[in-house]
């Protein structure tokens, strides 16, 4: 299991917004590599760590993030999907 580079805390594969990233552009899991190249980050809030709200903006019930990150409608599908094809692949 990875850590948040946010809160250091473990990151479960559901709720990992690397691997998120890649399912929404390769439909696949990150490997091992990728996410030592690339880490590993809380895409939903958990035990006080905000999670990657810019991300969790498109999923539905999720507020839109207020730091600053526009929210483009055309990203709503593709993470969506993405959320739930991760979901899939993490069973």
């Amino acid at each position: 299991m990875w850590t948040c580079d946010k809160c250091g805390r473990p990151v479960g594969p559901r709720n990992d917004a690397v691997n998120l990233d890649f399912v929404s552009q390769h439909g696949t899991l990150a490997s091992p590599v990728e996410h030592f190249a690339y880490g590993a980050r809380h895409l939903l809030p958990i035990g006080g760590c905000e999670g990657s709200p810019s991300r969790a903006q498109y999923l539905p019930g999720w507020p839109r993030d207020t730091r600053g990150y526009p929210y483009t409608r055309g990203n709503e599908h593709t993470i969506r999907w993405a959320y739930i094809r991760l979901w899939e692949l993490v069973s």
